[in-house]
């Protein structure tokens, strides 16, 4: 075999050997990004003002419109008020001072605005137990739906001296159609999604403290 021909011969093989690594990495296939975040902050607002204010102004409705989705509808499966502890509810509830302990579970439907999203709606239930040092919110898709498998969301917030801790957790998973070479970047950009979601809560959450914390009567909105 004359050389130049011998080197042809070896540049093909070399390519045909780059291609048979190359290409498979390129050929998109189901990947599952997934992404857990946290937040921490804290409210220059008493607990029991910052609890008053998250059950009477829906503050769900808040924070879902201000993290890039639209509440279409909730509703309430139950529903447990503990007034034992308050010996005086009805004015204590007034005054937004409640000793009541609250317990609910709520569906929520939401639009949802993501370019990862293969659905338009998603249907979530929230759990939330209510009592007058804690506040613990946890909202998580029924199921998978569509391409996203998992989508969880926790609220805790606690008494902090005249102030009010906040913790916020997002759990993720969303199935993508990628090649392999790009799972790195896609779970990166998932993660970045997570982290915005929380941060546009910590904002629809603090705007509502600073709206209401001065009233002295907050009048419950249910829509």
């Amino acid at each position: 075999m004359k050389p130049r021909l011998k080197i042809v011969v070896a540049v093909v093989v070399v390519l045909l050997t780059l291609a048979a690594i190359i290409v498979p990495q390129l050929i998109p296939k189901p990947y599952v990004a997934t992404a857990s975040q946290q937040r921490q902050f804290t409210l220059n607002c008493d607990f029991a003002k910052f609890r008053q204010i998250m059950v009477r102004t829906n503050a769900t409705k808040a924070i879902v419109n201000r993290d890039g989705m639209e509440l279409i509808n909730e509703s309430i499966e139950e529903l447990n008020l503990d007034s034992s502890k308050d010996e005086r509810p009805l004015l204590n509830a007034i005054l937004g001072k409640s000793k009541s302990e609250l317990d609910a579970i709520r569906t929520i439907t939401v639009s949802v605005n993501d370019p990862y999203a293969k659905v338009d709606q998603l249907k979530l239930r929230q759990v939330a137990d209510i009592d007058t040092d804690q506040m613990n919110v946890n909202t998580a898709a029924i199921g998978r739906q569509g391409n996203i498998h998992d989508y969880a969301t926790t609220l805790t917030a606690s008494r902090d001296g005249n102030e009010t801790k906040v913790e916020l957790t997002l759990d993720m998973k969303i199935e993508l159609s990628l090649p392999s070479m790009f799972r790195g970047r896609a779970d990166t950009q998932v993660a970045d999604t997570a982290t915005n979601a929380l941060a546009d809560q910590e904002a629809a959450i603090t705007e509502l403290v600073i709206e209401n914390a001065d009233k002295a009567l907050i009048l419950p909105k249910l829509k």
